[in-house]
């Protein structure tokens, strides 16, 4: 009977934010649970207006201070919905930056699971609550617009929770935009302040596309107005006049992400190498689950990165040795099988028997008949020629 969470890993991100499956999931657990209030924890009014199933995380996310903070006056440990939105960065109580992988082994973590969220990293036992000491990284620091996040979409959730479609005006958002292109002047300059690409503000203009949640943040954060005002009613012209440009570092397109450090990946790596894996990864599958490049992982502990790279190449030896040593033992005792019969062991009678027993008769089954019976045929010469 597969568990819970993996019935629900495949529709996790949908079913965070209210989807049509969410919506249907939540009514069966409120008819079961007898809790009706379950019901109403989905956003379909959200959903409709915003393409933000994209912006929730892959993984799951949480605050090590928050998780120590409950562990220490024995309140169980969970996880809000508003850690699961890959804009919010950091955790607005604590202004710390949230976890996204174990700090002893870079382990990730599925929104969903089978039970409630451990304390301990269920792969090392390292506390999940257990915060790296990155004072001397100004990187590790939230900045404001990092610190706005938290808070902005916590009010966007609890304001979209008692909507409904009637407190959502069609086309108010492509109005708003087209309001601040008109106050500032221009496409171009809209998007310089707020570091959105040009044709993204113009399918917005038109009313082709729905805004993606960081879309909304960067707008609500450069012009200082709440985030569900966009979708909502129509912001007054003059506010458009005293934005807050965004800073340059920022990407125009791409969400923000928290590269890991180069003393977590050498930890990372330092962990894999600590403990037997079955079978042993690449450095490729090893980076994914650092979560950063390969290449990265060559330019910080190139000498850590060889033993990885070792341990591949011994375990994929092993395996082609044992493969080989099975395909000549399956030959061989096809060979004995078909001789016993009488028969003579030919090619043909060999590649059949193996075939009927459900093996793949490849070239490489073929090779080691030729050598196996070029093995028995010199035998007899060698008897020979000793008498």
């Amino acid at each position: 009977m597969p568990s819970s969470g993996s019935l629900l890993s495949g529709h996790s991100r949908s079913l965070l934010v209210g989807s049509a499956y969410a919506k249907s999931v939540a009514s069966s657990v409120a008819l079961f649970t007898g809790v009706p209030e379950i019901a109403k924890l989905v956003q379909p009014t959200l959903s409709r207006q915003l393409a933000w199933y994209k912006n929730t995380r892959p993984e799951a996310a949480w605050c090590p201070l928050c998780f120590s903070d409950w562990a220490k006056n024995g309140l169980p440990i969970f996880r809000p919905l508003l850690w699961s939105f890959a804009s919010v960065r950091c955790c607005p109580i604590h202004h710390v930056f949230l976890r996204e992988r174990c700090p002893g082994c870079s382990r990730t973590f599925n929104h969903f699971a089978s039970c409630s969220w451990p304390l301990l990293c269920p792969e090392c036992g390292r506390a999940l609550s257990e915060k790296e000491n990155r004072s001397g990284n100004n990187d590790e620091v939230p900045g404001a617009y990092e610190s706005f996040c938290g808070p902005a979409v916590a009010d966007l959730l609890a304001w979209g929770l008692g909507r409904t479609l009637e407190h959502v005006q069609p086309g108010c958002f492509a109005t708003n935009i087209r309001n601040a292109i008109a106050e500032l002047g221009s496409e171009y300059t809209l998007g310089e302040l707020t570091r959105i690409s040009r044709p993204v503000i113009h399918t917005w203009r038109n009313g082709q596309r729905r805004p993606v949640l960081p879309a909304l943040l960067r707008l609500s954060y450069c012009f200082d107005v709440p985030v569900h005002h966009w979708i909502s009613q129509e912001i007054e012209p003059s506010i458009f006049g005293r934005g807050n440009a965004i800073a340059r570092s920022f990407s125009m397109t791409g969400l923000y992400s928290c590269r890991p450090t180069a003393n977590s990946i050498e930890k990372a790596i330092l962990a894999y190498l600590a403990r037997p894996t079955a079978p042993p990864i690449s450095v490729r599958e090893l980076a994914d689950r650092i979560g950063a490049h390969s290449c990265r992982l060559y330019e910080i502990c190139p000498k850590l990165v060889r033993k990885v790279v070792a341990r591949r190449a011994r375990a994929v030896a092993q395996r082609k040795e044992r493969v080989a040593t099975g395909r000549v033992h399956m030959v061989r005792r096809a060979i004995a099988e078909i001789e016993a019969t009488g028969r003579l062991p030919s090619r043909n009678a060999v590649l059949g028997l193996l075939k009927e027993r459900g093996a793949k008769c490849s070239w490489l089954l073929k090779e080691v008949f030729r050598s196996e019976m070029r093995g028995a045929a010199s035998e007899p010469r060698q008897q020979s020629a000793s008498l």
